[in-house]
């Protein structure tokens, strides 16, 4: 009788190892996957805070360029005639004369004045309250605790 309490022991606990060998193997799984993503988030924020600082370097260089020409413009910057400056073309281009200037349309002068208004500041902050209060309705119900 001893002998077959036993055996039904030895039955259970290996019945039970089996388990724990199952359970401890879908972690390991489960935890490789987890640090295969964690590599990759770190390689893209790596990625991304190095394209972020590209731009930002070339955001300043481009203000010192804007206040250089500013600086060396005859009337001080004020000047009615709109111009803008291409980096398409290469040094070549600029040294044989194929320089093209081209002004600003006055619809894009009217767009980017409407733009920076008022009336257009307040109608997208009320776009961005009907926005958050969309959001929050759509979440509440799919939250289960």
């Amino acid at each position: 009788r001893d002998l077959s309490e036993a055996q039904d022991k030895v039955h259970t606990l290996t019945s039970q190892l089996s388990t724990n060998a199952h359970v401890v193997s879908a972690f390991e799984q489960s935890l490789s996957n987890m640090t295969q993503r964690l590599q990759q988030l770190t390689a893209t924020a790596e990625k991304k805070d190095h394209e972020l600082h590209e731009l930002r370097q070339t955001v300043e260089m481009l203000r010192k360029q804007s206040a250089a020409d500013l600086g060396n413009h005859p009337n001080g910057g004020s000047s009615n005639n709109h111009q803008r400056r291409h980096t398409i073309n290469s040094v070549a281009d600029s040294s044989t004369g194929n320089n093209i200037s081209r002004q600003l349309s006055t619809d894009s002068v009217s767009s980017l004045n409407s733009l920076s208004s008022a009336c257009s500041a307040s109608s997208s902050a009320q776009q961005s309250e009907a926005d958050k209060k969309k959001k929050r309705g759509w979440v509440r119900p799919n939250i289960s605790v």
